[in-house]
Formats: C-alpha cells, structure tokens, sequence
C-alpha cells in the first residue's frame, strides 16, 4: 500500500491508500528502472497486470523493468468505493424510445445520487489528474528518479496526463490503442459507429462462411446423430449469418 492524500491541494489533510503489486526484474544488472501500468476501463483493475505483462515480455523487457501495478484510488484493495450499484448505464445504449432514454436517465440519475450521497467528501478528488498524482507518488515511494509507462485504452488518457503534468519524471511511454484526448468521454462515443458497424459486417461474413464449412463437414457424415436432425436445421437458416 502506498499513503497518497485525498486532495492534493491540501496534502497534510486526510489520506487513502493506494494498492500496487510488482513483478520484479529477472536481471538487476540489467534493470533501467520500473514500468507504470494501467489496464484502463476507467475502473480496470491492475494489481494482476504485471504478471500478464511480464509473460509476454522478451527476455531483454523482462530484465529491464521491475513491472508495477495498482488499484486506482477508489478502486478494488485501494481505499475503495463501494455506492451500492447494480446496474451500470455507461456502456449501454437506451435505444431509439423515448422510453427507453428517459431509462437510461433514471438509471444514471440513481447511480450517481448514491454514490454522492455515501461519499460526498471522496467523489470530487477520483478524477484522472490525481490517479497521474498517485502514479508520481508511487514512483517517489519506490526511490526511482523517472518512471516508464505502459498503458491501453483509458491508460493512454491517463499516460498522457501523466506525461503533460510531470514531463520530467518520464522515461520511457507505451500508449496502446490510444483514444483522441481531445473528445475523451461520451464525445468519443459517437465515432466508433463506423468502425464498429464494419467490424460487425466482417464479423457476420466470417459467420457466414465458417456455417457453410460446418454444415458441409455434417452432410458429410455416415449414419445418424441424436444432434444431427439440430445441426442441419441451423443450417437451413445460414443465410441469415450474410
């Protein structure tokens, strides 16, 4: 656990925890410092990312980095908040009704009146610009002069800021699948339609062939099968996978 304050603005006031793991160097001699990560979401859990990470690693990777990873605040082993919430809304379309938008609103609505109303004095400080503060106390905590980042999806939102606010601290900075900084959040929605909408077109096309081979390999067969009346009625409908 690493001790970060609460609002960074009044730094002797109260404090959380923040958990990290770490996956040490497999090569001291070698080693040119830590890796930062971050596996995204917003609210990806991270303490089991190093281990992922160093799996894949070359052996000169492996050797360079002591790998680190964390629980952002709020998150998981760190201090957590827990508002009590079911059902979440932010990746879930309400649909074309008015029925279904005035849902989804209510939902949201719920959402965040709990959470305000169990945490009002924690909320305002779980923002990304003070993960990036946690991410620049761990550092110092673990006696390193720079850090390396490697971070996906949200975790390059994070990187990023974590190298605009502490240009100095960076070494070495892995953003993978990095979304537009710029339109971060719900305005960054409305551009994936496109290429979501092509790879759901090539997915179906893959669908459709892969129907046509099984059903093939079934017709194929000798003698019967309890599953085989099943299996060519699905296959009787391979159309609809075009």
């Amino acid at each position: 656990m690493v001790t970060v304050p609460l609002d960074y603005s009044a730094a002797d006031g109260k404090t959380i925890e923040v958990a990290i793991s770490r996956v040490a160097s497999t090569d001291p001699a070698q080693r040119r410092g830590i890796l930062l990560t971050n596996p995204g979401g917003p609210g990806g859990r991270g303490l089991g990312l190093p281990e992922i990470l160093n799996a894949g690693m070359t052996p000169e990777v492996a050797a360079a980095y002591d790998v680190i990873g964390m629980d952002t605040r709020g998150l998981g082993k760190s201090t957590p908040i827990d508002c009590g919430v079911e059902q979440m809304t932010w990746m879930r379309s309400p649909g074309t009704t008015d029925e279904g938008w005035n849902e989804s609103v209510a939902l949201a609505r719920e959402a965040a009146d709990k959470c305000w109303d169990k945490y009002p004095d924690y909320l305002p400080h779980i923002n990304t610009q003070n993960i990036a503060r946690d991410l620049d106390v761990i550092r110092g905590a673990l006696d390193q002069e720079k850090a390396s980042y490697f971070g996906w999806s949200y975790g390059t939102y994070l990187g990023a800021t974590y190298a605009q606010m502490f240009p100095d601290r960076i070494d070495r900075v892995v953003l993978d699948s990095a979304p537009d900084p710029k339109k971060y959040g719900y305005e960054m929605f409305p551009g994936h339609g496109p290429g979501q909408r092509e790879g759901y077109r090539r997915f179906l096309a893959v669908g459709s062939r892969t129907q046509l081979h099984l059903c093939t390999r079934i017709d194929a067969r000798r003698g019967s099968s309890p599953h085989r009346e099943a299996d060519l009625g699905r296959c009787h409908h391979s159309d609809s996978y075009r």
